[in-house]
């Protein structure tokens, strides 16, 4: 196995970093110098440094330009978390109290369940100020990968579960979350005590685009009982924004049981008496290991690992 020496590292500067990633960017050594403001020939040697301190080539130079190699797939997303560290470091450091930033990454549902429990607590037990991200789990996954958080909650992707299983990442399931069918409070399904999934082979939907899991754990659910699945009168992108078209319709659509459950208590929407199938792992706490150092990454693990789960009815 190749030995990356000490020396060879302690000899690079935060400039040789940034001049791999405009080469990336750019794709092109002479744009990459132009970019750095500095001659192609500097830009040149001090590739050749950064080579020699890894001792094995991070592009393959070709008639198109530079791309990378294995190695350099690998070194690049490092030294991007090494550049956004730093970039955190400083920003931190500008504040008036350099008051600690903790990027926490989560998927929509938890900002009506679990961080709604955890966030208030985490402030009381730490001074910190919260970056609070919502996105998909797969573009979370992309974004810890990456240094842009310090730990994500979400549903992480089947295959890609195996790797935040690795050494270099901390990787704990919390719960499972659960999919409801949602109406109007004054649906005429919203007085039933049960409702069968044939019972809503007729009705009109508003559901999320096509692709996304809250979609495929509904269409699944009518495929596996033999009825035909469910058609979108309307898609959104977002739970949000399919509220107000519920209300005074007969529309239903399909939400985690969070969503439902917070709404139904404020008495906008009314979650019916159907179960549908579990279908996804369950959402999980990952951050990677060097980040669970930071006592505010410690602290907001500790409480999300003490928190019940999200209610179910």
């Amino acid at each position: 196995m190749r030995h990356v020496g000490e020396s060879g590292l302690s000899n690079l500067r935060i400039r040789h970093l940034q001049l791999v990633e405009s080469l990336v960017d750019s794709g092109a050594l002479h744009q990459a110098a132009k970019a750095m403001n500095m001659t192609e020939s500097t830009a040149s040697a001090m590739l050749r440094e950064v080579e020699a301190a890894f001792d094995i080539p991070l592009f393959d130079r070709t008639a198109q330009g530079m791309t990378l190699t294995r190695a350099g797939e690998i070194a690049i997303g490092r030294l991007r978390g090494v550049s956004s560290e730093l970039a955190m470091l400083t920003q931190e450091l500008v504040q008036p109290e350099a008051t600690p930033v903790l990027r926490i990454g989560a998927v929509q549902h938890t900002f009506f369940g679990v961080l709604q429990k955890v966030v208030p607590q985490l402030l009381a037990e730490i001074p910190c100020r919260l970056e609070l991200c919502d996105a998909t789990s797969s573009e979370l996954a992309a974004c810890l990968q990456q240094d842009e958080l310090d730990c994500i909650l979400g549903r992480m992707p089947e295959d890609w579960i195996e790797s935040f299983q690795s050494p270099a990442f901390f990787y704990s399931p919390l719960y499972d979350e659960e999919i409801c069918v949602v109406a109007s409070p004054d649906h005429p399904f919203a007085r039933c005590d049960a409702v069968l999934l044939e019972d809503l082979v007729k009705e009109s939907w508003v559901l999320p685009k096509a692709g996304s899991h809250l979609r495929h754990v509904l269409i699944t659910a009518f495929v596996s009982e033999g009825l035909p699945p469910p058609e979108a009168l309307i898609e959104t992108s977002s739970f949000v924004f399919t509220l107000p078209l519920l209300t005074g319709s007969k529309l239903l659509t399909v939400a985690t049981r969070d969503h439902g459950v917070s709404y139904e208590w404020a008495g906008q929407v009314r979650v019916l008496p159907i179960k549908l199938p579990q279908l996804s792992p369950p959402v999980a706490f990952v951050a990677k290991k060097r980040s669970m150092k930071n006592p505010a990454v410690l602290t907001f693990w500790e409480l999300l690992r003490r928190a019940e789960s999200p209610p179910l009815i």
